[in-house]
C-alpha cells in the first residue's frame, strides 16, 4: 500500500507499479533524483533491493552498488551535499 501525507491526512494512492510488501525498511528523500528512496527490510527474509517514489509512479531502481540485504537499519539525507 501507498500512502501520501497531503498536508493534514494521509492518502491512500493506487500506484500502478508497487514495491513488494516490508517491514523494518529504511527510506530517505533524494534531492538528485527528487524522490523517496526506500531500501530494504524484511519480506519475510532480509532485503536488498531499492525502489524511488517520485509522488505518482514507484521505480524499482538498480544501483551499480548494493549493501548487503539489511532491515532494521536508517537512512538519512545528507543536505550539505545534496546527496
Amino acid at each position: 500500500e501507498t500512502y501520501e501525507w497531503d498536508g493534514s491526512a494521509w492518502v491512500s494512492l493506487q500506484p500502478n507499479v508497487v514495491p513488494p510488501m516490508r517491514i523494518w525498511h529504511a527510506a530517505a528523500y533524494d534531492p538528485v533524483t527528487r524522490a523517496v528512496v526506500v531500501f530494504g527490510g524484511q519480506n519475510p527474509s532480509a532485503l536488498s533491493d531499492t525502489w524511488l517514489w517520485d509522488g505518482h509512479v514507484w521505480r524499482n531502481a538498480s544501483p551499480r552498488t548494493v549493501p548487503p540485504a539489511r532491515y532494521l537499519h536508517s537512512m538519512g539525507t545528507d543536505w550539505l551535499r545534496g546527496y
